[in-house]
């Protein structure tokens, strides 16, 4: 009891002298019991949307509705305060403990941009020195050819456990469409001020698993649990963020990231998306996603590939993979597509096996 008396004068003392020091302010208060945090200055917490998995999916998949205008003022309104703060000017700085503190730059930009290209960073800070940062918010409208304009924004979200959610999106400003290039989760450690990242996050699956948990039955709770909560959004397999090659000696090799079922090869500008989908223990189900990259897309009947039949399966045991590739099927033409293995780039009837390189 005393040592928290003493600790809440201690607390009291600081925060008064805190308020002669203009934009620095104690706004996180540790709980004795908990050892939680409550981040309340609404300027640090950021944008609750770029933690929600269903709104990103909608917002993405969903044209000419509402969320495209709520992304949009929703990026409004950080231009509204953001756009006011000169290069390199510090906006605002708190006090998470008496080690750990949060700073917001807004980063450098030409004068007559200055409404174009909005980018703000965190920056961390541990007994007064900077150890770690990261993009917290970004505006960049970039041109495009001759006739259209491409933005490119960032939004981040820090919830009570200080992760920070980080979502990156661009959006083709001609036809009001949203795509999305990454959302990251990040843990913000409060006994170094490093930022660490944890995982890549998929909003396609999180949000379906979100939208089924709503449509079962509710059965009555004292304490309902909120569908834009973040928990259990990372796809922790055991093996998540880790790349998987056909062949460790090639140049240019062709990767698959667990966590998105992303491949991707640089010379042939190859890149799509399949979800992982867990049936047991070591195996798992690769579903049709999504295609990046001009030149398959241009060539593939992407539009008609089922969602729902599998395009090929892995099995995961001893830090390899035996993957098997089906191809896309084509809903239209009933018939299998892109049935050359992304690896080999040959049609194979069996499995191949995938292993880490250093």
């Amino acid at each position: 009891m005393k040592k928290t008396i003493i600790f809440l004068v201690i607390l009291m003392t600081i925060s008064c002298s805190d308020k002669k020091k203009g934009n620095r302010e104690f706004l996180i208060v540790p709980n004795s019991e908990t050892n939680k945090f409550s981040l309340t200055d609404s300027l640090f917490v950021g944008e609750p949307s770029a933690g929600d998995a269903i709104f990103i999916k909608n917002t993405v998949e969903i044209l000419g509705n509402s969320y495209f205008e709520e992304f949009d003022s929703i990026l409004n309104r950080h231009n509204g305060i953001f756009s006011h703060f000169k290069s390199d000017e510090i906006i605002k700085s708190i006090n998470i403990t008496p080690d750990l503190s949060f700073e917001l730059k807004r980063k450098k930009y030409k004068r007559e941009e200055n409404l174009k290209d909005i980018q703000i960073i965190l920056y961390t800070k541990f007994k007064r020195i900077v150890k770690d940062s990261i993009l917290f918010y970004k505006y960049h409208i970039d041109g495009v050819g001759n006739y259209t304009l491409q933005r490119n924004e960032t939004l981040s979200y820090i919830d009570e456990k200080l992760n920070l959610y980080s979502l990156n999106t661009y959006t083709g400003l001609s036809e009001d469409a949203v795509g999305v290039d990454s959302w990251k989760k990040y843990a913000i450690q409060k006994e170094s001020g490093k930022i660490k990242f944890i995982s890549d996050l998929n909003y396609r699956y999180l949000a379906s698993n979100k939208e089924k948990e709503m449509d079962k039955p509710s059965e009555f709770s004292e304490n309902p649990v909120s569908t834009t909560s973040n928990e259990n959004y990372d796809l922790d397999y055991g093996f998540q963020n880790t790349t998987f090659l056909y062949n460790c000696n090639a140049s240019d090799h062709v990767t698959f990231s667990l966590n998105y079922g992303d491949f991707s090869c640089p010379s042939t500008e190859i890149r799509f998306k399949a979800l992982l989908i867990k049936k047991d223990e070591n195996n798992f189900e690769l579903k049709y996603s999504e295609i990046k990259g001009y030149n398959i897309e241009t060539t593939l009947d992407s539009k008609n590939y089922s969602e729902e039949i599998s395009v090929g399966s892995l099995k995961y045991s001893n830090n390899k993979i035996e993957f098997t590739w089906l191809g896309f099927y084509n809903t239209k033409t009933k018939k299998r597509e892109f049935t050359q293995n992304p690896f080999t780039g040959k049609v194979e009837y069996s499995s191949i096996i995938l292993q880490k390189c250093q």
